[in-house]
This record gives C-alpha cells, sequence and structure tokens, in this order.
C-alpha cells in the first residue's frame, strides 16, 4: 500500500496534573525535516522524540506542537506572567492591524500559547515522560493512518494516470500505415529532385534507405513503454508502506524518455498530439509521486 507524506494526527489527554495536546503535520520533503515546538521543560527529550518520529514517520517536513496545560482543580503549575503579557500585546497590535473584534476571551486564549501556564517544578518526572510518550505514539499512529487514506487516494489516481497512456499508445498503431506512407512520399520526392543522370552506389543507396528506415522505427519505443507502463501498474500495486516513491520516480523517467523519443521520430500529426497528451498525463504522474513516500 502506498503512504502519502501528507498526513495530520493529533492527541489529547489528561493525567492527574496536565492535560497533554500533541499536533502533526507532515508534508513531502526529500529528507526528515523535523521542527518540534514545545515547553522548555522538555527539551531534555527532544532527541528521543525525534528518534522516535523518524523511526515512525520516516520522511517528509514534519512540524511538532506539544502544548501542557494544568489540569482542572490542580496547583502544580504556574503561570509565566512576562510571557502572558508579550503573547496579549502581539495579539492586540495584531487584531488593531487586522482590524477585527477581540475575542470573547483573551485570558483563555493566552493561556493556551506555548510557555505561559508552566509546572511548578523545572523536573520531568518518569510519570509525565511516560504520559507525553503515550501522547506523541497516539499523534504519530493518527498520522500514519492519515497518510495511508491518502495514499490509497494517490494509488488510484496514479494507475488512472497510467491507464491513459497506455490507452494513447495503442492508439497509435492505426496511424502507422498512414505515417509510413507519409515517410515513403517524402524520400521520393526527395529523390526526384536529383539529376536524371546522377549516378550513385545502388548497394550503399539501400544501406542508406534502410539506416533510415531502422532511425525511424518507433516499434521499440512502443515495446519499452508499454513494459514501463505495466511495471509501474505493478509497482504501485506492491508496493510497502515506504520507499515506493523514489522508484515510481525513476520508472516515469523511464516512460518520459520513451514518450520524448516517440514524438521525436513521430513525424506523424497525429501520433504527436497523442506523445503531447501522453506528457501531460506523465506529468501529474511526476507531481504525484514527489508526495510518496
Amino acid at each position: 500500500m502506498l503512504q502519502s507524506m501528507t498526513g495530520f494526527g493529533k492527541a489529547q489527554n489528561e493525567s492527574n496534573d496536565a492535560i497533554i495536546n500533541v499536533q502533526i503535520r507532515t508534508l513531502n520533503s526529500k529528507q526528515c525535516d523535523i521542527s518540534i515546538k514545545m515547553p522548555q521543560r522538555y527539551r531534555e527529550k527532544e532527541q528521543e522524540i525525534r528518534q522516535l518520529v523518524t523511526n515512525v514517520l520516516n520522511r517528509g517536513k514534519i512540524d511538532i506542537m506539544i502544548n501542557a496545560e494544568a489540569a482542572e482543580g490542580k496547583g502544580n503549575f504556574s503561570v509565566n506572567e512576562a510571557k502572558a503579557l508579550q503573547y496579549y500585546n502581539e495579539l492586540t497590535s495584531l487584531k488593531e492591524k487586522m482590524d477585527i473584534d477581540a475575542p470573547a476571551d483573551w485570558l483563555g486564549l493566552v493561556l493556551k500559547m506555548p510557555d505561559v501556564v508552566l509546572p511548578s517544578s523545572d523536573e520531568l518526572s518518569d510519570e509525565e515522560w511516560r504520559f507525553l510518550l503515550e501522547n506523541i505514539n497516539i499523534a504519530l499512529a493518527s498520522c500514519v493512518d492519515f497518510r495511508e487514506k491518502e495514499g490509497e487516494a494517490l494509488e488510484k489516481k496514479l494507475l488512472e494516470h497510467a491507464e491513459i497512456i497506455e490507452e494513447k499508445l495503442n492508439q497509435i498503431p492505426a496511424f502507422e500505415e498512414e505515417r509510413i506512407q507519409h515517410q515513403r512520399t517524402k524520400i521520393v520526392k526527395e529523390l526526384e529532385k536529383l539529376p536524371q543522370k546522377a549516378e550513385y552506389n545502388p548497394m550503399r543507396f539501400e544501406e542508406e534507405m534502410i539506416y533510415y528506415l531502422e532511425k525511424a522505427d518507433i516499434t521499440e519505443e512502443k515495446v519499452r513503454l508499454a513494459q514501463h507502463i505495466n511495471y509501474f501498474r505493478q509497482s504501485v500495486s506492491e508496493a510497502g508502506r515506504q520507499g515506493a516513491g523514489k522508484k515510481l520516480s525513476f520508472i516515469s523517467q523511464e516512460m518520459g524518455r520513451e514518450i520524448n523519443t516517440l514524438g521525436n521520430k513521430a513525424a506523424h500529426f497525429e501520433i504527436q498530439k497523442m506523445v503531447v497528451e501522453m506528457k501531460d498525463e506523465l506529468e501529474k504522474i511526476k507531481e504525484q509521486v514527489l508526495n510518496i513516500l
């Protein structure tokens, strides 16, 4: 099953002292690019969090936001007044610049901003770390599920584009007899331009004709393109959860080479028209393959 690099996952649970909120958003990227926003007290675990996320999500531009709020009725958290006032002033200034109404609950909004509500202790207990880790794993699982659903949609689209390319390829033989006749007529016209008494070597002339016809033949390109399409379709159907994107990208590049050669050798309007349509579908494939893990 294909897996997209576009994903979203979240988790929010309450422990004895805190409400932990974890959100993970992912987009396509060639590497694993992780950005984490979280309370200062969790920074000591940043490397472990990064390693966990890398192992699960593998690749993509990954944004993680972790928030911790005091549970209702619990007094083990304090308010960072300086940070709260800073957020309030910035939000007020933004409101005035945007000329919009003020929110009904300024305090509630500010208290939810990062590093405003802090635990009274700066030390991260084992119990709180386990609770945080549990929520990160829930958010990761949710993100993977999202990626798999997106992958199903991508798989359907990729197969549709490949099928259209195959349909266009199968329409080419209907124009080949006309194409060959056009080439023959062109050669005859060029021969008629030669002086009537011009001397030439018949054997060399025959060799040149064979060479020209072989260069103009598109049978091999059609066969190879058909093989690439079948291999692409097979690779999509047999793809695992990770690593399929690069393979499909390589196959699409090979498809592109054959389509380009067909266009260069076609010398026929209808065939070149179908080549343009195949290129259009292939560009859609290449664009979508970039988002596959």
